[in-house]
């Protein structure tokens, strides 16, 4: 893990400011993600920062992880709509993963509709990543989507997802 925080850090190619290096070596350089008070702490205008990483595809997978997963302490509509943006347009599926995780914690409300429309998804990755990300959603209308589900494959995921979430 230190190595990828001195390659963030140090790559020529990736010209951050201070308090860029800084916000990458807190992400990469803890085991779990920091919280948002420590980020705030540290690092000026850290929500901004953190959506110009989720959403640049060349910053560092491990890097852009940590950011999505940040930015789920931010639940507002600037981080929704960058969500939103990297479900759409994104490649990387390892980013869009991570944003489907990310979405139904920050938006749990919103989650049903935009998470669950990847239940239809013609990637079988994506469809399981959207009902691990729906079981841990506490409303009913989370609860509903996954119910309606037919798929016998999913069905046996879904059974699993919520017994692992009750669990928690």
């Amino acid at each position: 893990m230190r190595a990828l925080v001195a390659i963030a850090l140090f790559l020529p190619s990736l010209a951050y400011a201070d308090d860029d290096r800084t916000l990458s070596a807190l992400l990469l350089a803890h085991h779990e993600a920091p919280t948002r008070a420590q980020l705030e702490s540290k690092v000026s205008d850290v929500r901004r920062r953190l959506i110009a990483f989720s959403t640049n595809v060349r910053v560092l997978p491990p890097l852009r992880d940590r950011a999505i997963d940040a930015l789920a302490a931010w639940p507002d509509a600037e981080v929704e709509v960058a969500f939103r943006t990297i479900l759409a347009r994104d490649d990387d599926d390892r980013a869009r993963h991570r944003v489907l995780f990310a979405y139904g914690r920050a938006f749990p409300r919103e989650a049903p509709r935009i998470v669950g429309a990847f239940l239809e998804s013609g990637d079988r990755e994506l469809r399981r990543t959207a009902v691990e990300s729906l079981a841990r959603v506490p409303t009913p209308a989370a609860r509903a989507v996954l119910d309606g589900v037919q798929d016998p494959a999913l069905r046996a995921r879904i059974e699993r997802a919520r017994r692992a979430s009750d669990r928690r």
